[in-house]
């Protein structure tokens, strides 16, 4: 269980780097009385992101089984590497690409538009979410029983969620000056997400390609 927990840290860390949700919250933050649609856009992700890897987990266990097993032949090894230079070439267009700093600020929107949001673009980016599925393969290598299962879950959604929540909080601890919190949410923003996202992408790529040429050449990959 202990050695579990390094993997899943690890996988969902990287796996909270992604720029739609930050950005999301950082426009979101940004309107008029922002907290009940910024909590509803929050709890829409993270309730879809445990729904859908509980049901992965439990509820397709024959879709599952096969993705368990592609990945681990040769067809989910070609896959690694065709997603590792994908994620390598995304990181060298990123970087030659010019930094947009226009950020518009919504006027309204209804919280039941968020949470419907988080939970659309949380579906949408489920087929791409690899991290978690190697996760969901981890957990399933222990065969664990309904509660640890969801405990695990649980700890990965967090970890998921941990940008999100960092910018939530930080905005709730200084309400007073919120237009400053935001106007610092936003130089912040401007100035690491691209370098961040960069640096993730980069090294989660070389990491599949170097997961998928150990493969070839030995038999046996990293994970």
């Amino acid at each position: 269980m202990i050695s579990l927990v390094i993997p899943l840290t690890l996988l969902g860390l990287v796996d909270s780097l992604n720029p739609a949700t930050i950005i999301a919250m950082v426009f979101l933050l940004s309107t008029a009385q922002p907290l009940p649609r910024t909590l509803s856009f929050l709890l829409g992700v993270g309730t879809t992101y445990f729904l859908c890897g509980l049901l992965i987990h439990l509820g397709f266990g024959a879709v599952f089984d096969y993705i368990q097993n592609f990945f681990k032949g040769t067809g989910g090894y070609i896959a690694k590497a065709v997603l590792g230079v994908v994620l390598v070439g995304s990181s060298l267009y990123l970087h030659y690409k010019p930094q947009s700093t226009d950020f518009k600020t919504p006027t309204s929107i209804h919280p039941g538009a968020t949470f419907v949001f988080g939970a659309v673009s949380t579906i949408s980016d489920m087929p791409t979410a690899f991290p978690y599925l190697v996760a969901l393969e981890r957990i399933s290598t222990i065969n664990p029983d309904t509660f640890i299962t969801l405990g695990l879950l649980f700890y990965y959604n967090i970890l998921y969620a941990l940008p999100a929540l960092v910018l939530l909080f930080s905005y709730l601890l200084a309400q007073r000056h919120a237009e400053t919190v935001i106007e610092a949410i936003k130089t912040f923003f401007q100035r690491w997400m691209k370098p961040v996202t960069i640096f993730a992408l980069s090294a989660f790529g070389i990491f599949l390609l170097l997961d998928s040429s150990v493969f070839f050449v030995s038999g046996q990959g990293l994970l």
